[in-house]
């Protein structure tokens, strides 16, 4: 019985308490920006879902290490956080493309089969870019 209601707490706490990946925090965190200061609105949880799906997609298909290189991008953003707004940081862009170039490898191969699908690829194009990067 204590075990039971040891459980319980804890999941109540954890729920009540709002975790979010760290990826989401992220997204949170950008979506604070003025309009003027980022390219789009990110639905956080939505995106880092369809992210990690992805992710898990072309690892499946033998593009390993993707996963990997999202990790860092956002490993980036949470170090330099006071920076999400700023539209001139490129200090997290070189970790954008590697991640993209990762992708893109797979969106290429599922290009060029005509029996492969990837929901988030388009003629070898990946159609979740990293909102997270200088510009826009």
């Amino acid at each position: 019985m204590k075990l039971v209601l040891t459980s319980a707490l804890f999941g109540a706490f954890f729920l009540i308490s709002g975790c979010a990946t760290q990826c989401e925090s992220v997204g949170n965190a950008y979506n604070t920006c003025k309009l003027t200061e980022r390219a789009v609105g990110v639905d956080s949880a939505n995106f880092c879902g369809l992210v990690d799906a992805f992710n898990q997609r072309a690892a499946a298909a033998g593009t390993t290490g993707c996963d990997a290189k999202w990790t860092a991008h956002i490993q980036c953003w949470q170090q330099n956080i006071s920076k999400i707004c700023d539209t001139t940081f490129d200090g997290c862009d070189t970790t954008a493309t590697d991640w993209q170039d990762c992708v893109g490898a797979y969106c290429t191969a599922i290009a060029a089969d005509p029996n492969k699908y990837d929901p988030e690829c388009d003629s070898g194009d990946i159609l979740i870019p990293s909102p997270f990067q200088s510009g826009f």
